[in-house]
C-alpha cells in the first residue's frame, strides 16, 4: 500500500466506513419495508376476518333459527330461516373472492382459507341435512358449529408476523370476544330447544352450562387484553333491560330444571315457543356484535397506523442514507482536491526547479561575474503552494533547499573567480 497514491488511500479510508454505514442503514430500511409489508398483510387479513366474523354472526342466527325449527318437530314457519339463508349467502358471496385468493397464495394462512372455502361449499348440504333429516337439536347445533368455528379461526392469526404489542393484544381480545359471542349463541339455541319440550336433556344441560362457563372465560380474556376504551364500549353497549332479562331467564330456567319442574314461567314469558328468551338474548348478541365490529375497526386502524409509521421510517432512513452518501462524496472530493492539488503542484514545480530553473541559475552564475550570493538569492522564486499544513511545510523546506543550492552555486562561482584572479596575479 505504500505505493498507492494519496487519493486512493483517502478513498479507501472513507469508503470502508461509508460502505459499512450504508449496509447497516440498508438493513434498517429493508427491515422497515418488510415490517410495512407484514402490517399490510395484517390489515388485509383483518379486513377478511371482519367479513368472516359478520358471516359467523349471521350463521349463528341461522343455526339458532334452524334449531328452533327442529325443536318444534320441524313443523314451524320456515320463512325466517329462508330469509336468513339469503343474508348468509350474500355474505358468503362477498367473502368468497378474498378467501379463494388467500387459499391460492403461499400465505401461512392458506390452510385456514382452504377450510373456510370448503365450509362455503358444504353450507347448502348442511342446511338440507339440518332441515330435512331427522337430526336432533344437539346434532344440528354441532353441524353448524363446525362451520362457525372455521369462520372464526382466522381471528387468532390476524397478527401473525406483527411485533406491535398493542395490536397483538387487541387481536387476542377480538378472537376472545368472537368466541364468547359464539357461546352465547349456542346458549340461545340450547335453551330454545329445551323450552320447546319443557326441559333440558342431560347432554343439553351440560352443554348449556359449559357454554356459559366458556362465555365467562372468554369475556374475562377479552377484558384482560383490549384497551380501556374497548372495555368501556362493551360495558356501555352490552347492557340494558334486555340483557338483564336474558340473564334472569336463563337463571330461572336452570332453577326450574334443578327443581325438576317444566321450563315455564308466566312472569318471565317462559313458554314453549321461546320467543321471550330468543328476543332478549338476541339483543345481547347484537350488542356483542357491535363491540366486535368496533374491535375489528381498531385492529385495522392500528395495523394501518403502524404500517404508515414503518413506511415513513423506511423513507426517512433512505433519505438519510442518500444525504449521507452525497455528503461523503462531497467531503471526499473536497479532501482529495485539497491534498492532491497542492501535491501535484509541488511535484510539478519541484521537477521544474530541478530540471530547468536551478540548472539555468547555476549556468547564469557561472557565465556572469556576480561575486556575491545576495544577487543569486534574489532570483529564487518560492513554490506556489500556500498553506500551513504538512504540504505547505514541505514546499517551504524545498524553497530553503533551492536557496541553499543557489547560494552554493554563487560560492562556487566566487571561488572560481578568485582562483582565476590568483593565476592572473601570478
Amino acid at each position: 500500500m505504500r505505493n498507492w497514491r494519496v487519493r486512493t488511500k483517502l478513498l479507501v479510508l472513507i469508503v470502508i466506513p461509508t460502505v459499512a454505514a450504508l449496509a447497516l442503514g440498508g438493513l434498517r430500511v429493508a427491515s422497515s419495508v418488510t415490517s410495512a409489508s407484514e402490517y399490510e398483510r395484517v390489515y388485509q387479513t383483518a379486513v377478511l376476518a371482519g367479513k368472516l366474523t359478520e358471516l359467523a354472526h349471521e350463521t349463528e342466527l341461522e343455526r339458532d333459527l334452524t334449531a328452533t325449527f327442529v325443536a318444534q318437530d320441524r313443523k314451524g314457519d320456515r320463512n325466517a330461516i329462508t330469509a336468513q339463508y339469503s343474508t348468509v349467502d350474500r355474505l358468503v358471496a362477498e367473502a368468497r373472492p378474498d378467501v379463494t385468493a388467500l387459499g391460492a397464495s403461499d400465505s401461512p394462512l392458506r390452510a385456514e382459507a382452504v377450510r373456510v372455502r370448503n365450509r362455503f361449499d358444504e353450507l347448502p348440504n348442511s342446511r338440507r341435512t339440518a332441515v330435512e333429516s331427522r337430526l336432533n337439536v344437539s346434532s344440528v347445533i354441532e353441524l353448524y358449529d363446525q362451520s362457525i368455528s372455521d369462520f372464526l379461526a382466522l381471528n387468532d392469526t390476524i397478527d401473525q408476523g406483527a411485533a406491535d404489542k398493542e395490536l397483538t393484544d387487541t387481536v387476542a381480545g377480538f378472537a376472545a370476544l368472537s368466541r364468547a359471542k359464539q357461546y352465547v349463541s349456542r346458549q340461545r339455541a340450547l335453551l330454545v330447544s329445551a323450552l320447546a319440550v319443557g326441559r333440558f336433556s342431560q347432554d343439553e344441560l351440560d352443554d348449556f352450562i359449559a357454554a356459559r362457563a366458556q362465555r365467562n372465560s372468554e369475556l374475562a380474556a377479552f377484558r384482560a387484553q383490549v384497551p380501556l376504551a374497548l372495555r368501556q364500549a362493551y360495558d356501555d353497549t352490552v347492557s340494558g333491560q334486555a340483557v338483564d332479562r336474558a340473564e334472569l331467564i336463563q337463571a330461572r330456567a336452570l332453577a326450574l330444571q334443578d327443581a325438576g319442574l317444566p321450563l315455564t314461567d308466566r312472569g318471565l314469558d317462559l313458554s314453549s315457543d321461546g320467543q321471550a328468551w330468543f328476543t332478549a338474548v338476541t339483543e345481547t348478541i347484537d350488542g356483542m356484535r357491535q363491540v366486535e365490529q368496533r374491535v375489528a375497526d381498531a385492529i385495522m386502524l392500528r395495523s394501518r397506523t403502524v404500517q404508515v409509521a414503518e413506511q415513513q421510517g423506511a423513507m426517512v432512513f433512505a433519505i438519510a442514507i442518500a444525504v449521507l452518501l452525497v455528503l461523503v462524496l462531497m467531503v471526499t472530493v473536497l479532501m482529495a482536491r485539497s491534498l492532491s492539488g497542492p501535491l501535484r503542484r509541488l511535484r510539478r514545480e519541484a521537477l521544474l526547479i530541478a530540471g530547468r530553473r536551478l540548472p539555468e541559475t547555476v549556468q547564469r552564475l557561472r557565465d556572469s561575474d556576480m561575486s556575491g550570493s545576495a544577487a543569486a538569492l534574489a532570483e529564487v522564486e518560492p513554490i506556489g503552494v500556500v498553506g500551513d499544513d504538512e504540504i505547505g511545510e514541505v514546499a517551504r523546506a524545498f524553497d530553503e533547499v533551492h536557496r541553499e543550492a543557489v547560494r552554493l552555486a554563487g560560492e562556487e562561482s566566487r571561488l572560481r573567480s578568485n582562483v582565476n584572479a590568483m593565476f592572473v596575479n601570478l
